[in-house]
């Protein structure tokens, strides 16, 4: 009976204590919203203006350059394909929105930023327009100290780069590839983080610039830039462009390719939430590293129970084309490494794979005939 009364009384405890913090968060939130005097205004400005109502924004923002027209703009570009075309048809719209970009006011320079991002998801035709019109003042203000700016206008090359040859080629001519290199030296993750955006989607449209961008101090800036948690999977991606370049593997290898990428490895797969875009990008990284470079496959093997750890836990990973992408590693480094030298199977010898990964092995393997081969056809879609 004493047990019953003590049960209900911490019920009516707990009860008190939800009832007078649930009341403290209403009297916070009643005396915060009362601070602000536009909150309905705001509101509506959140809302996706109607096709009408963006036009009437578009022709507007030639006579009122204010930040809520432009923030309503950015909204109005994202929901509709169609708002795009009317934003460019209208009249001196694309000619005020620069002159906004180039604005003294920071906050107005960094909307307009913000809204040719989105205008930049448009087509070919449309992303060529937006380039020969407002390219190179995107550019040069990537050159800009203010990372609030630099982020945006970085994505928005990303943007405008996405599978369009024509306005890569473009943006060549304007010197996008010179100010995207300077953008990794940058202290800030974000503008760091589209800087790999943007050429990931530049050097994938154009792979035959990749051997002329590549250099090994801009090896060295994306390999370190793994370590960023923020930016890994952008950067990884960017790396798994560069390794489709047998003579730029060479580089990504004597830049220490290998050790950073079995680090980040298995960081990714001893987290809660493993980033799944990461972590394929990199695997495919060192994938092509083994086949390309005489001599890689013995430097992983040398990471024995690293190399172990890792490709354990890939091969028990839920993503089949995770699965599947760790066997061709494993079977590329066994091969490569045995017939190297005498010495490279000796080591894969020493390393008793099949004790150790032969359960992990022959479950992938069923895994794959049970579920089907795998679709990794939406893992170049970052932007």
């Amino acid at each position: 009976m004493e047990c019953e009364n003590t049960i209900s009384l911490e019920n009516i405890r707990q009860k008190a204590r939800e009832s007078d913090q649930a009341f403290r968060l209403k009297k916070r939130s009643i005396a915060r919203d009362d601070r602000r005097l536009h909150l309905d205004d705001v509101v509506a400005k959140l809302k996706v203006p109607s096709t009408e109502e963006f036009s009437k924004l578009a022709s507007q923002l030639k006579k009122q350059k204010s930040l809520e027209t432009l923030q309503r703009i950015r909204l109005g570009l994202s929901n509709s394909q169609e708002n795009i075309a009317i934003f460019l048809k209208t009249q001196g719209a694309l000619y005020s929105l620069t002159g906004c970009l180039t604005s003294h006011d920071a906050s107005l320079a960094r909307e307009a930023a913000c809204t040719l991002v989105n205008l930049a998801l448009g087509n070919e035709k449309q992303c060529l327009e937006v380039c020969q019109r407002a390219g190179v003042y995107i550019i040069l203000h990537m050159s800009n100290n203010n990372p609030d700016l630099q982020d945006p206008c970085a994505w928005c090359i990303g943007n405008l780069c996405g599978t369009h040859v024509s306005v890569c080629k473009l943006l060549m001519t304007q010197g996008v590839e010179g100010r995207l290199v300077s953008l990794l030296d940058s202290y800030s993750p974000h503008v760091l983080q589209s800087a790999a955006h943007a050429l990931l989607h530049y050097l994938s449209t154009v792979p035959e610039r990749i051997k002329h961008v590549c250099e090994p101090n801009i090896v060295r800036k994306l390999i370190s830039a793994l370590s960023l948690g923020g930016t890994v999977a952008e950067v990884a991606w960017c790396l798994f462009v560069l390794s489709t370049c047998r003579d730029v593997c060479g580089l990504l290898v004597d830049q220490g390719i290998i050790k950073a990428a079995f680090t980040i490895m298995e960081q990714l797969i001893n987290e809660q939430n493993v980033n799944v875009c990461a972590l394929t990008a990199i695997v495919r990284v060192v994938l092509n590293c083994v086949g390309a470079v005489p001599g890689t496959a013995v430097q992983v093997c040398y990471r024995s129970e690293q190399f172990v750890r890792v490709i354990k836990a890939l091969l028990y990973s839920p993503h089949s084309h995770l699965r599947s992408e760790s066997i061709h590693l494993l079977a590329n480094v066994v091969n490569s490494a045995s017939e190297e030298s005498l010495t490279g199977k000796c080591i894969v010898d020493d390393l008793s794979l099949r004790e150790r990964l032969e359960s992990a092995v022959r479950s992938a393997l069923a895994a794959r005939f049970v579920t089907g081969p795998p679709d990794t056809s939406n893992f170049h879609g970052i932007i």
